[in-house]
C-alpha cells in the first residue's frame, strides 16, 4: 500500500505550477499537521475495519514546499506511521533549494526520511527567472552539497522544451547534473497546465516551437559528457539563441534521454531516469496499486464502492460536515450500477482553512473496471510497467509489434519508446 501527504504552502507560486499550493498562509502550518493528523488516523483506522489494511512500502510527501514546515511538525505524523511502515518502507519528501538546510534534513532523516527529491528545474537563472523559480545558482550550490553529504538517495527534477532551450544549453544543465551523481532525475517536458498560471494566460511564447525529428541524428555523439564541463556552481554564458538550425524539433525529450543514458541513466518512464534507484513510489501508481491520500487536494483510491471515508473514531466530529454517512451506515444501494465499479477516488478539500475545519470531508469518483483498464494503457505504456496484452485489441497489438513500435514479454506488452506511450494507448 501506498500513501501520499499533501503540504500545499508555499513562499512563491511557479507560473507552471498545476499541483494545489496556496502562498502567505505560514501562520497555518500547525492547524494545517494537526488536521493531517486527524486524516491519517481516520484513513488508517477506516482501512483496518475494512480489513484492508497493509504495510506501507511507500510514502511520499509532496507539495507544494514540503520543506517550508519546520521538521518539529512532522513528528507526530511519523509516529503515526511508526508501526505501518514496511521494512525497507521508500518515504520519500520534495524540496526546495532556496529553504532546504542541513538541520532540517538531518532532523527528517532521524524521523524516517529516506528519500528527497529537489525541485531545481534548471541552472540557468534566466530560465529559473522564466519558469518563476524562487531560487538562483547559489540555493542551488548549497542544496546540492547539504544533499550530497547527508543523504545517498537522491533525485533532481530538470525541466526542457522551454523557449531559452537548445541544444547547447541543454547539454551543458544535463552535463551537470549527472556530475553531481544523484540516485536518480525527473526531466519534464514544459507544458501549460489549465491549473497553471501559464496555462490559464495561454503562455504559449514560454514553449519550444515544433519541428522534425531528423533533427535528431547524431544525439548519441552529443550526449557525452566530458569531465572538464563547468561546474554547477557556475552560470553558463551559452547562448539561448545558439543551435537556431537545430530548433525545429518537436521535443527535446529524445536529447535528454539519450543524454542521460550515455551517462549511467536509465529511463523506466517517460520522465523519470534511475542511476542506482528508481522511485518505487512511482512505479507502484503506475502498477495500479492502492494508495491513500491524506490532505487538502491530496487524491487517493481504494478497491471497492465507499460512500464516505469516516472511521468508527471519527464520530467526535461534527458528522453532519463530513458526508453524513459513517463507516457504519454506508448505503450501497444509492450507487447505480455497483458491479461496474471497480475503486473509489477521493480528493481532499482545495483549500486549507477548509481542509483544517474538515480534514474528512472527501470528493469522491466511482471507477468502473474499464475506466482502471483504460488508465493502465496510459500508465503502462509510457513506463516499463508495460500493460496487460488481454486489454488490447489483438489485431492492433499485432501492427504495433510487427512494427516494432512494442514488444511483448509473458502476458505483457511493453513500448520501445515510452515518449509515444499515450499514442499507443490511443490506439490499442
Amino acid at each position: 500500500m501506498l500513501l501520499y501527504i499533501h503540504i500545499p504552502f508555499c513562499d512563491s507560486k511557479c507560473g507552471y505550477c498545476g499541483f494545489f499550493s496556496q502562498v502567505n498562509q505560514n501562520h497555518l502550518i500547525e492547524s494545517y499537521f494537526k488536521a493531517l493528523e486527524i486524516d491519517l488516523k481516520n484513513q488508517l483506522n477506516f482501512m483496518q475495519n475494512l480489513g484492508k489494511l497493509k504495510k506501507i512500502n511507500s510514502v511520499f510527501i509532496g507539495g507544494g514546499t514540503p520543506n517550508m514546515a519546520d521538521s518539529k511538525f512532522y513528528k507526530n505524523i511519523f509516529k503515526i506511521l511508526e508501526s505501518h511502515l514496511a521494512i525497507n518502507c521508500e518515504i520519500s519528501i520534495e524540496s526546495n533549494p532556496n529553504l532546504l538546510t542541513k538541520k532540517w534534513l538531518n532532523d527528517m532523516q532521524n524521523m524516517g526520511l529516506n528519500r528527497l527529491s529537489m525541485g531545481i528545474q534548471s541552472f540557468f537563472s534566466d530560465k529559473l527567472s522564466a519558469l518563476e523559480r524562487n531560487h538562483n545558482a547559489k540555493d542551488i550550490t548549497n542544496a546540492l552539497n547539504i544533499a550530497r553529504e547527508s543523504i545517498e538517495n537522491f533525485s533532481i527534477d530538470l525541466i526542457y522544451d522551454c523557449k531559452l532551450d537548445n541544444f547547447s544549453r541543454l547539454e551543458n544543465e544535463l552535463g551537470k547534473a549527472v556530475k553531481l551523481a544523484p540516485a536518480h532525475i525527473s526531466a519534464y517536458s514544459l507544458s501549460l497546465d489549465s491549473n497553471s498560471r501559464f496555462g490559464d494566460s495561454n503562455r504559449v511564447d514560454l514553449l519550444f516551437g515544433n519541428v522534425p525529428q531528423n533533427m535528431l541524428q547524431n544525439i548519441e555523439s552529443k550526449a557525452k559528457f566530458t569531465q572538464d564541463s563547468k561546474d554547477f556552481t557556475e552560470d553558463s554564458k551559452i547562448d539561448s539563441k545558439a543551435d537556431s538550425k537545430e530548433q525545429n524539433i518537436e521535443s527535446f525529450g529524445y536529447f535528454v534521454r539519450d543524454f542521460l543514458h550515455a551517462n549511467g541513466f536509465i529511463q523506466y518512464e517517460v520522465s523519470n531516469y534511475s542511476r542506482l534507484k528508481k522511485c518505487e513510489h512511482n512505479l507502484s501508481y503506475w502498477r495500479g496499486d492502492e494508495y491513500l491520500g491524506v490532505g487538502a487536494a491530496a487524491v487517493g483510491r481504494i478497491e471497492g464502492i465507499f460512500e464516505s471515508l469516516d472511521s468508527k473514531d471519527s464520530k467526535n466530529l461534527d458528522s453532519k460536515k463530513l458526508d453524513s454517512i459513517t463507516l457504519d451506515s454506508i448505503n450501497l444501494d444509492s450507487i447505480k450500477n455497483k458491479k461496474q465499479v471497480h475503486s473509489t477516488r477521493y480528493t481532499g478539500l482545495k483549500n486549507i482553512e477548509s481542509y483544517i475545519k474538515n480534514p474528512l470531508l472527501k470528493h469522491k469518483e466511482f471507477l468502473s473496471t474499464k475506466d482502471i483498464n483504460f488508465e493502465s494503457l496510459f500508465l503502462g505504456f509510457r513506463s516499463e510497467v508495460g500493460v496487460n496484452y488481454a486489454l488490447c485489441d489483438t489485431k492492433k497489438a499485432q501492427i504495433l509489434l510487427q512494427e516494432k513500435l512494442c514488444f511483448k514479454k509473458g502476458e505483457k506488452i511493453y513500448a520501445n519508446d515510452y515518449f509515444l506511450g499515450d499514442s499507443l494507448a490511443l490506439f490499442v
